[in-house]
């Protein structure tokens, strides 16, 4: 995959080894794309955590005498800089030259043992300068382990990155505030959308490869409007600067927005949680987590996955559990065989397709790999599921879901089992509630219900937004509360703006009210109105609403699709968020505003580089409104009337 092969080399050294000039960002041999992350967990490396204990301070002074001796300024870091990705976290750092394994956040396995120096970025003329830096310093550290002592270091390579602050310091999105210009701007965002992506479709760099296109203020050295592309990791960053200078001389015309471009690698992805390993990964937050999960009522908010384990292409056949999302909300239905209302769970589509036939994994790390053409989730991602279009296949739907199962199970009793070594009996009580998860499982009590309808992945909206949903129906009635739909009371201490639901007591769910002014009722809210969710993995969050249409196609849909050209672009409702609004395990989230009125669905979500997810990000939500009157049509008269129940 892209992501995880080296950039290509724009010149070499004169000892033979590749050098990647950007600008911003000098690196030899060539580096992964951003973002990255430093792992500094050598353990499992004893070989470059010898090279580190021998050489690191060595390497570091070398380092900055090179770099002053060329007349580049040492960078003082303090606490005060808040710094992304060297770290992975947004903790800041008190080095500007250090060693560390730089790879792929999340996935340590891609580390690379890399000299990282933090520079200050002077301007395009400082390329050359830094060229010869990165040379000088690669060439001092493979002359010094290819003449160390003991020699065990001449086969290891360790890189040289130079990379400018403004590409580690963390940013952050806010909205576009409504100031005399703020109409212009919004009549105008359509026509700017189309033209720019009209210019990224003529270079052979860009084109096909657009994944988003946003508009929003953009803050890290300041607040800047910013035109945010975008783009596969397959595009290659260095024939960019000429397509750039193409949009940004565009963008330029429009005087009154002052709008700047900003173009990287980046993915608009659904934001289920990921498919895992069926092995714990922390055990404290298993014990922690499980105090709740196991009811046979399941509530708005809930966790809900597909109910069997997935292969993956590993040999040895581990399983990994399927992804799971949030219940959104409970729906009532008449249909021709059943008059009377009926209760059937609201979620998305993409969190129900591990249940169906077809599915299936690249590897254990966790990508999707495209169902095959003659598989029933092929049809169904085509032509959406329905019980007529795809018979006796039952789609099974579990809560909690069997990711939540085995870690807080398997992990649990480890982490009881270290309580009781340290102070015999300390563990009693986690280990009996444990037990009585197992026991939930083993009695089949998870089993939540089935797939009933479900949108696929080409279906759309009058205004070209991605329907993504799905109808569960209840095993039995249960696991339906008698009161559903429930909001929450108890908000985030960070929390701007509370909801104010109307009425004392429970706040429940509302429906859009009949002879609104719009269709939809996200259409006549201002822009930056404040709306809420409750997921399954972030609870109660807030967020507010860019009036901006994003565009946006999604990775795991191109196999639908000839290729990825910008006239599969869905347009959508985007919310946002200075705090963190969703995580993976959020999607099919309701998303409400502060009467307590059903906006929309949650279903997908991007993250710009350098943002920290528990800040900032942008959202996309579907309108209730389109979702209840396709699952009418879908139906093909099946469901004769459809409501969110008061």
């Amino acid at each position: 995959m892209a992501r995880y092969k080296p950039m290509e080399a724009t010149s070499f050294s004169p000892t033979g080894f590749g050098v990647t000039s950007l600008k911003c960002r000098v690196a030899a041999p060539p580096p992964l794309p951003l973002p990255l992350t430093n792992y500094r967990d050598f353990n499992h490396n004893p070989l470059i955590m010898a090279i580190c204990d021998q050489f690191a301070m060595e390497f570091r002074h070398k380092a900055i005498d090179i770099m002053v001796g060329y007349g580049l300024p040492e960078i003082e870091l303090d606490m005060g800089y808040q710094l992304y990705y060297l770290d992975g976290e947004d903790d800041g750092i008190d080095e500007d030259v250090d060693i560390s394994m730089r790879g792929v956040p999340d996935e340590p396995w891609t580390g690379r043992p890399t000299l990282v120096i933090i520079a200050e970025w002077a301007g395009d003329h400082i390329l050359e300068i830094w060229e010869k830096v990165v040379v000088d310093i690669k060439c001092y550290i493979d002359e010094r382990l290819m003449s160390a002592y003991p020699n065990d270091y001449k086969d290891v390579e360790i890189g040289v990155e130079m990379i400018a602050l403004e590409l580690v310091r963390s940013k952050s999105i806010y909205p576009i505030l409504e100031d005399e210009n703020f109409a212009c701007l919004q009549a105008s965002w359509p026509t700017i959308k189309t033209n720019v992506l009209d210019i990224l479709g003529s270079s052979e760099a860009t084109q096909s490869h657009v994944t988003s296109i946003s508009l929003f203020r953009f803050h890290y050295s300041g607040s800047v409007t910013t035109v945010y592309v975008s783009l596969r990791y397959e595009s290659n960053q260095l024939r960019w600067p000429p397509i750039m200078k193409r949009v940004q001389d565009y963008l330029d015309g429009f005087r009154l927005h002052n709008l700047r471009l900003h173009m990287e690698h980046n993915l608009m992805k659904h934001i289920a949680f990921q498919f895992v390993p069926e092995t714990p990964n922390d055990k404290r937050n298993s014990v922690w987590g499980g105090r709740d999960h196991y009811r046979e009522l399941v509530d708005l908010g809930a966790a809900v996955g597909g109910a069997r384990y997935i292969t993956g292409e590993d040999p040895s056949g581990q399983l990994l559990s399927p992804r799971y999302g949030t219940l959104g909300c409970y729906l009532e239905v008449k249909t021709a065989r059943y008059p009377k209302w009926k209760k059937v769970a609201l979620a998305s589509y993409h969190v129900a397709r591990p249940a169906i036939n077809g599915y299936q994994v690249a590897n254990n790390g966790g990508s999707e790999k495209p169902p095959a053409r003659e598989s029933a989730l092929f049809k169904a991602d085509s032509y959406g599921f329905s019980p007529n279009a795809i018979k006796y296949h039952a789609a099974l739907i579990e809560h909690p879901p069997r990711f939540q199962y085995n870690v807080e199970n398997r992990g649990g009793r480890e982490y009881v089992a270290e309580l009781e070594a340290w102070k015999p009996g300390g563990g009693a009580e986690d280990r009996r509630r444990i037990d009585a998860c197992t026991l939930f499982f083993d009695q089949g009590k998870q089993n939540f219900g089935s797939l009933w309808y479900g949108s696929g992945y080409t279906k759309r909206t009058s205004t070209n937004s991605r329907l993504d949903w799905a109808l569960i129906l209840p095993k039995k009635e249960k696991r339906v509360p008698k009161d559903p739909n429930i909001l929450p009371v108890t908000w985030p201490k960070y929390s701007l703006r509370e909801p104010s639901y109307p009425g004392t007591g429970k706040a429940r769910l509302q429906p859009p009210a009949k002879g609104q002014q719009t269709k939809r009722l996200i259409e006549g809210l201002p822009q930056g109105e404040m709306l809420y969710k409750r997921g399954a993995r972030t609870g109660p969050t807030l967020g507010y609403l860019s009036k901006f249409k994003t565009s946006c196609i999604m990775e795991e849909e191109r196999h639908l699709f000839r290729n990825g050209s910008v006239k599969q672009m869905s347009n959508e409702y985007v919310v946002a968020g200075w705090t963190q609004f969703a995580d993976h395990g959020d999607s099919g989230a309701v998303v409400f505003d502060r009467n307590g009125t059903a906006v929309g669905l949650l279903t997908a979500g991007l993250v710009p580089l350098q943002c920290n997810d528990k800040y900032s990000g942008i959202y996309t939500i579907t309108p209730i409104e389109d979702m209840l009157e396709d699952i009418k049509a879908f139906s093909g008269g099946t469901i004769r009337d459809i409501r969110i129940p008061k």
